[in-house]
């Protein structure tokens, strides 16, 4: 199992177009490589509210929709509270989101979860997301979220 960790880089985006959120200026991300198919480890990750089975910050995850959106709420497994998230595309080993509000410091959160085949027969799952420091400085705003990137597809990666 090899980890690979992506340093954060400053990158001005600018608003989808016809889109109603805004993405962040700064991004995070973070990667790991496995031997399972992607088809066969998207099965245990991608469900919109399986990550409460597999991030170890998450308590639970309830699915609501609003205005015919889907949204997410994960509850915080320390008490910090809820995360309400909107999912914005879903492909077949893929999805993006967006954060409507929560607890975390961050305005114009977007992010992507995708499991893709990598060059030794396994997968390859990156997680990123771009957003703006709300609250913290862009630095360490950035280590938080790579941090729960990192936590993340590490538990994932404990899965196999």
């Amino acid at each position: 199992m090899k980890h690979v960790l992506y340093g954060a880089a400053a990158l001005a985006l600018a608003a989808l177009p016809g889109a109603a959120l805004a993405e962040g200026a700064l991004s995070a991300k973070y990667r790991v490589e496995l031997a399972a198919q992607p088809a066969e480890l998207w099965q245990k990750i991608g469900g919109w509210c399986a990550i409460a089975d597999w991030h170890p910050a998450i308590a639970s995850c309830e699915e609501a929709q609003e205005d015919g959106a889907q949204i997410r709420l994960l509850t915080l497994a320390d008490g910090g509270g809820v995360i309400r998230e909107k999912l914005l595309e879903q492909g077949e080993t893929s999805y993006r989101y967006a954060i409507l509000d929560g607890p975390l410091p961050v305005a114009n959160y977007t992010a992507s979860l995708e499991v893709s085949a990598d060059d030794d027969g396994g997968s390859g799952v990156m997680w990123r997301g771009s957003f703006d420091a709300n609250g913290l400085s862009d630095d360490e705003t950035t280590a938080l979220l790579k941090s729960v990137y990192q936590a993340g597809l590490e538990s994932v990666a404990a899965m196999e």
